[in-house]
């Protein structure tokens, strides 16, 4: 890849190549490019993968909210003693 020389890189330590592990990645315009291994990235182009997964988890998360709302909430057990009406009752 060329980089032109009269437009400024700016160098990025904390950044590590996640092809070769080095840190050295510089930005230039919109791309980073690693000085070790030339690896480069363009920021400016979406990734695709992250869209199809945000599309997946959203499709996920209406079928839940579905799927929850058509079954009625629990009937909690009553917690009053229950006396059979055969056993008589003492006066």
């Amino acid at each position: 890849m060329y980089l032109d020389q009269q437009s400024p890189s700016q160098h990025h330590p904390q950044l590590a190549c996640p092809k070769c592990g080095h840190n050295s990645v510089v930005q230039h315009g919109n791309v980073y490019v690693c000085l070790s291994c030339n690896f480069h990235r363009n920021v400016s182009e979406p990734e695709t993968a992250s869209g199809v997964f945000s599309v997946i988890g959203i499709a996920v998360l209406i079928w839940l909210i579905v799927q929850v709302s058509f079954y009625p909430p629990a009937s909690q057990p009553s917690l009053s003693p229950a006396y059979p009406s055969n056993i008589p009752q003492q006066p």
